[in-house]
């Protein structure tokens, strides 16, 4: 099947896992359709144990589904790299593949960690090119520099940053959020989902976020050890 004009969005776990709720919640409404499953060496080397005992490696997948004007493709997965090498290599098998699909423009989501709950959280704006913060111009969002983002670590980051040398375009959505182990964030992540509902002119039910945390899985993570981080993903 030919894609129109394909959108990829990115959504792998982060911090309070934003980017992985507001995917796997798309996913899963919007009945996305598998298009292929990405295993590399470069994922945690664990199996994860499903709820009928049975063994899953690391992965992440493409699937998609139809907009109003256009295709959106989901990258989904349950890791994200475990090295810094190990990162840039499984960015750039996922651009390629992405090239191959017919996606020219690419948004990543992602969470600004902070050491305490945001009491008013907002979702802020980086982009690859100025024509993509002038196609954003009319969405709820911060476009506020290195102000707020200061640096954007892991598949958010690198997905925009090698891809605009291999010629894509796009551009970072990040909401603040609490950057603890134990936290998701699925109000954060309900408020990427408006931005991206907006932009990408879908319709989706967005009161079943709230049922969807009761089967939502995520693999624990070490502490975060600093107190306030710039970061990002």
């Amino acid at each position: 099947m030919k894609l129109k004009n394909p959108v990829l969005v990115e959504g792998l776990p982060g911090i309070g896992n934003v980017a992985k709720i507001c995917v796997d919640f798309l996913k899963e409404e919007m009945r996305a359709k598998h298009l292929f499953t990405i295993y590399s060496d470069e994922l945690p080397h664990s199996v994860f144990v499903t709820e009928d005992s049975l063994l899953e490696l690391p992965h992440v997948e493409f699937s998609y589904f139809k907009a109003k004007k256009r295709h959106v493709v989901l990258l989904s997965g349950t890791s994200q790299a475990t090295s810094e090498r190990g990162s840039y290599a499984l960015m750039k098998e996922i651009l390629k593949r992405a090239k191959r699909i017919g996606v020219k423009e690419i948004i990543t989501l992602g969470g600004i960690g902070h050491a305490k709950p945001p009491s008013k959280p907002k979702v802020h704006l980086v982009a690859t090119h100025k024509e993509m913060l002038k196609r954003a111009q009319k969405l709820d969002v911060l476009v506020d520099g290195s102000s707020s983002v200061g640096i954007i670590i892991g598949a958010a980051g690198l997905l925009l940053g090698l891809g605009k040398r291999m010629g894509f375009k796009g551009f970072s959505l990040l909401v603040d959020t609490f950057s603890h182990p134990s936290y998701l964030g699925f109000s954060e992540a309900q408020m990427l989902l408006k931005v991206l509902k907006q932009y990408l002119d879908f319709e989706v039910d967005e009161r079943k976020l709230k049922p969807f945390q009761k089967q939502f899985f995520v693999e624990r993570r070490k502490p975060v050890k600093k107190e306030r981080l710039t970061y990002i993903g």
